[in-house]
């Protein structure tokens, strides 16, 4: 007879379903082998409808500070309180060093300049017993405002990819500063040393609005890209910031003309609370909140030269100085987006 048998029709599916288990197998050896997890890839996890991610890689900072400061300090009761008031400029470059989500790691550069407008009192006894040593404590407040653009950063991922960006993103942004401080120093002749411990509550604000900018990428498989771009988003941040520090002081006198120099240390810890807006009227994007805490160390120097432009001794003090503060910090931490 020329009829199929029953062995016959039942073969293909034998043929299917070894065929599935192989590619089942070929699959489960695939999630075996995958590839090791980046060293600097965050650690993410989906909670109540966001996102929360750890960086275990920190994020340094440098700051190379040049600033320009006119003061005037009025002795309310000489050798015992004062109470100054200063403007100071500076610019203030900021250079960023971090790890990205992906696994890779980016450098940022941002021109800024800040103004910022302070004002202390001061109590304190200076040469008690005729030995030269002195103590003094004070309250502070201080106002800083900040203007930075554009933005620049280079980019590297582990698959190899490089991409250089610049963008205009110019932010505005306000710090409001309240301190407390009590110190030490000694002085013979036209030479102090000391030692100063401040503790620092900081509330600030900032607006970044997106703007025009271009990019270059380079692949080790593809051709190089050029591409411009346009954020169309703007975003408003609020932070607060506590930092005790510890300040050693050297001063050195001749006539009307001192030299300053100061080395601070101290850990910080930053909440922080960013909501960003989608303005491309195409996209009807909700708003993005992002928290994150923060938390590390820093230390700043700082050298300059102050001239006074009143004799010695007036009730009255005007000085200007000139100088280079440069500060670099590590911090590190995690955040929720949602």
């Amino acid at each position: 007879m020329n009829g199929v048998s029953a062995a016959q029709t039942y073969r293909p599916a034998n043929i299917r379903s070894r065929i599935e288990g192989d590619i089942g197998k070929q699959q489960k050896k695939s999630d075996a082998i995958q590839a090791p997890r980046a060293l600097t890839a965050a650690y993410t996890a989906n909670v109540f409808g966001g996102q929360a991610s750890f960086q275990p890689i920190p994020t340094l900072v440098f700051r190379p500070k040049t600033y320009l400061t006119l003061n005037a300090t009025a002795n309310l009761i000489p050798g015992l309180v004062s109470a100054g008031a200063s403007k100071t400029i500076r610019f203030d470059p900021l250079i960023r060093i971090s790890p990205t989500d992906t696994g890779g790691v980016t450098v940022g550069f941002a021109p800024r300049l800040e103004v910022e407008l302070s004002g202390a009192v001061r109590a304190g006894l200076t040469n008690i017993f005729n030995t030269g040593l002195g103590v003094n404590g004070g309250l502070g407040g201080a106002q800083k405002f900040t203007f930075g653009a554009p933005q620049f950063r280079a980019n590297l991922e582990p698959t190899g990819v490089f991409k250089a960006k610049a963008d205009l993103h110019p932010t505005f942004g306000s710090e409001q500063t309240l301190s407390v401080n009590a110190g030490a120093n000694f002085g013979a002749g036209a030479v102090s040393v000391g030692a100063d411990q401040r503790f620092s509550h900081s509330l600030a604000q900032q607006l970044r609005v997106g703007g025009p900018g271009v990019q270059f990428q380079l692949s080790s498989t593809g051709q190089p890209r050029i591409s411009s771009n346009f954020d169309r988003t703007v975003s408003i941040s609020n932070s607060y910031t506590f930092s005790p520090k510890t300040r050693l002081n050297a001063q050195i006198s001749a006539g009307q003309v001192d030299a300053r120099a100061s080395l601070g240390a101290g850990p910080s810890f930053t909440i922080e609370h960013t909501v960003t807006f989608n303005t491309d009227p195409a996209r009807k994007a909700p708003p993005k909140h992002d928290f994150s805490v923060r938390s590390g160390a820093s230390v700043d120097g700082s050298f300059g030269f102050r001239v006074n432009l009143l004799p010695s001794g007036s009730p009255l003090n005007i000085s200007v100085e000139v100088g280079f503060n440069p500060s670099a910090s590590l911090s590190g931490g995690g955040r929720y987006t949602v």
